[in-house]
């Protein structure tokens, strides 16, 4: 594994470890859709939030389900290297079938006027909500803008959120998508 891709997913793990005690368990799932939630006013209770919450947990429990059967076992760093690794390096459809419909149903939640693009708000929002610094999200949110234009297409976001697992290249403009 390259220092570009250890680094990336070492940024994500610290940011779903959301108790920081050193691993990632199932339950920060529902911390992270909680975060994502309340940053755009959706109720825990709504259709989309179900969407959102089964999809997180679906990425968890193959991932988990990779290292061990008991899904419920916390995953380290050095685990969750190793199955992001697995399952998406390299092995573009494992990205596409596990995290592609996480990143839908995020947009879904950030498209808070339905009109099928997220704006320049709802897009720091969102990576604010998944860990961006706040200081980097406007940042990250132009980096991933390819068109420029100030809002980000569901194809925008999908082709960001794939490079940032797929990409080797520490310059690619996705890079900086988590922080």
């Amino acid at each position: 594994m390259s220092t570009v891709t250890s680094d990336k997913l070492d940024k994500r793990f610290n940011t779903l470890d959301h108790d920081n005690n050193g691993w990632i368990e199932r339950g920060d799932v529902f911390v992270t859709a909680r975060g994502v939630l309340a940053q755009f006013g959706v109720s825990p209770d709504s259709p989309k939030a179900a969407t959102l919450i089964n999809n997180l947990l679906n990425v968890w429990d193959s991932l988990a389900g990779l290292l061990n059967p008991d899904v419920y076992r916390p995953i380290s760093v050095e685990e969750f290297r190793v199955v992001v690794t697995a399952h998406t390096l390299g092995h573009s459809d494992g990205y596409t079938q596990l995290f592609q419909p996480v990143v839908l149903a995020l947009v879904d939640i950030a498209d808070t006027n339905g009109d099928g693009v997220i704006e320049k708000t709802e897009g720091i929002r969102l990576l604010i909500a998944l860990g961006t610094a706040e200081a980097d999200a406007e940042k990250a949110f132009q980096a991933i803008d390819v068109d420029q234009d100030g809002q980000l297409s569901v194809h925008e976001l999908v082709a960001a959120f794939r490079a940032y697992f797929l990409s080797e290249d520490p310059q690619h403009r996705a890079s900086s998508l988590l922080g």
